[in-house]
């Protein structure tokens, strides 16, 4: 690992440092979630990684904040009418209308 740092001048002291003392695991858990987050297909990271099971390939894949909303979002506009979906997300959905409420019915 000092050799591999040795070779990256552009590190600063505090970035070598903390790069020699990164375990290979930690290496491996990054490969396999940049991997996943960038649409590698879950069976080809499992055989780079060299997993048995698919279930283990799991375990370091973590869904990245922003696409984890993406995804959500994504879902969330499938599952609206087409009526409902307009104007979702624009600035004029969060304006309040001078339209009350309709009144509730009556239980």
């Amino acid at each position: 690992m000092k050799r591999l740092v040795a070779g990256m001048p552009d590190l600063t002291v505090a970035e070598m440092t903390q790069l020699a003392s990164t375990s290979p695991h930690a290496f491996r858990h990054t490969f396999g979630t940049q991997a996943g987050a960038n649409d590698v297909p879950l069976d080809v990271i499992q055989r780079i990684m060299g997993h048995a099971s698919l279930q283990t390939t799991t375990i370091y894949l973590q869904a990245e904040r922003e696409r984890m909303m993406k995804e959500s979002a994504e879902y969330f506009m499938k599952t609206l009418p087409k009526s409902d979906a307009q104007g979702v997300g624009d600035a004029s959905a969060q304006t309040t209308s001078n339209v009350p409420f309709p009144a509730r019915p009556d239980v």
